[in-house]
């Protein structure tokens, strides 16, 4: 019983020996870093304020130029980016407000974005452009004009008193596309 007992011991430290002959051992390193996004949303005069104080009767007009672009800086978004522009309007005047994308490379050539009207049978207070999509690592940039009137044919009496207010509120809303 002893010899039996010796042999299973050596056979138990013999296999000991023979698994640990296939043990291998490795390390190794990585790094990353985060896509760079990068959205701009700017008009010419650094105003965060659209000032209606030119509309003030029928046939008054006043336009506001602002810029959409994926660049800042010599720096590129390197992720798809997607946004949608958004108006909302609130008040008792009487007010159509349009976005207009403009093409500098086809003079006169606009796309209409979105649009809200605040008189008429078919009043639209909110409104939201489909989305616009910028590809990853392309410098970008989209011109935009919002145009802010007053009908020639809302010239109504019950317009006429000076307490008439309006609030107009313009979003771009930005998200990355998985």
């Amino acid at each position: 019983m002893a010899v039996l007992l010796c042999l299973i011991m050596i056979s138990l430290w013999m296999l000991g020996n023979v698994y640990a002959r296939y043990t291998t051992e490795s390390s190794g390193s990585d790094t990353a870093r985060v896509a760079a996004f990068v959205f701009q949303l700017a008009d010419g005069s650094g105003s965060q304020i659209i000032d209606l104080k030119r509309v003030e009767k029928p046939g008054d007009t006043c336009k506001y130029h602002f810029t959409v672009s994926n660049n800042k800086d010599n720096k590129v978004n390197e992720v798809t980016t997607e946004y949608h522009i958004g108006l909302e309007l609130a008040g008792s005047m009487p007010l159509e407000c349009t976005v207009t994308e403009e093409d500098p490379e086809r003079s006169g050539s606009s796309k209409e974005m979105c649009k809200v009207k605040s008189f008429g049978d078919n009043v639209d207070l909110k409104d939201e452009s489909d989305a616009v999509t910028f590809a990853p690592a392309e410098a970008l940039e989209k011109n935009y004009v919002l145009s802010v009137s007053w009908p020639r044919s809302e010239a109504d009496a019950k317009y006429a008193n000076t307490s008439g207010t309006s609030v107009l509120v313009l979003n771009v809303n930005a998200k990355q596309v998985d």
